[in-house]
């Protein structure tokens, strides 16, 4: 394995992009009403932060089987993948952000530094063992995808290249209503890695209502059925409208319980209002 390279990248979005792409997200889910109006940024700051990009070979032995032409035998495929994860190489608490979803190829590496950077502090023998089992979960499920679940696998796991990338990413602070929020912009693509946004309070009272008028008319037509119908048959839809409620709760609950704060992204201690977008850019190969 060679000596790990150290590359820092170049920072494509200005101060004022920036900003300007924390208002336009401020636009985005159930955030505070007037919030683009009311919210006032604080702090914008650029930092150039060190994360351990590493480069792996997956290679994956398939036996799978083919019908030449009346016997079915088995095939040994040799499959070569490649794939690239990023974890960061310094405590993560003042940007929020623990991986890069989006690092390609194609960044371009620039000598200056436009920011503050943060030196590093994990060493890269500290992110390769968690990194290797991820790449091999991926790796495998790569295989299902092709192969099928059925087909035997067997994979190999090399590491091809590390380097130590010091990476520009814009911490914003803002406030609104006597609050302090932050959300991590990234300073080469402009997505918002992780935010933090107050609710809105007026949607979670809302919502709250309504769940009371459903849990209020599924209590009143459970009694219904009861004085209504053979006490079998009325268990059994009571079950079903149970169901259903349970359902909704699970559903709507959280929000207004911890809507208070919303969080995106990789952000942290609030209610996740995109949770399924998060969870796809987990699952990106190239971290």
């Amino acid at each position: 394995m060679t000596p790990p390279t150290q590359v820092r990248i170049r920072v494509l979005l200005t101060r004022r992009y920036a900003v300007e792409t924390l208002r336009q997200w401020w636009q985005d889910g159930p955030k505070a009403r007037r919030l683009e109006m009311a919210g006032a940024v604080t702090a914008c700051t650029l930092w150039y932060v060190p994360f351990w990009r590493i480069t792996w070979e997956a290679t994956g032995y398939v036996d799978v089987a083919v019908p030449p032409t009346h016997t079915v035998s088995p095939v040994h495929a040799l499959v070569p993948l490649t794939i690239a994860w990023t974890d960061i190489a310094c405590p993560a608490d003042g940007v929020g952000v623990k991986y890069l979803p989006s690092m390609t190829d194609e960044v371009l590496s620039s000598g200056r530094c436009l920011g503050q950077e943060i030196p590093a502090s994990i060493d890269e023998v500290d992110v390769l063992p968690a990194q290797k089992k991820a790449v091999k979960d991926h790796a495998f499920r790569m295989l299902e995808e092709r192969f099928g679940s059925s087909a035997s696998r067997n994979i190999q796991i090399a590491l091809l290249e590390s380097t130590l990338i010091s990476y520009p990413l814009w911490v914003v602070h803002y406030s609104y209503g006597g609050q302090v929020y932050q959300a991590t912009i990234d300073g080469v693509t402009g997505e918002v890695l992780a935010g933090q946004a107050p609710g809105d309070l007026g949607k979670r009272c809302r919502v709250g209502v309504a769940l009371l008028i459903i849990c209020t008319v599924a209590v009143a037509l459970s009694l219904w059925l009861l004085l209504a119908f053979p006490l079998i048959f009325a268990v059994y839809y009571i079950i079903i409208i149970g169901i259903i409620c349970l359902f909704i709760l699970n559903w709507k609950l959280p929000f207004v319980r911890y809507g208070s704060v919303l969080i995106s992204g990789q952000a942290d201690g609030g209610y996740r209002y995109d949770e399924g977008q998060a969870s796809a850019a987990a699952t990106l190969p190239d971290r």
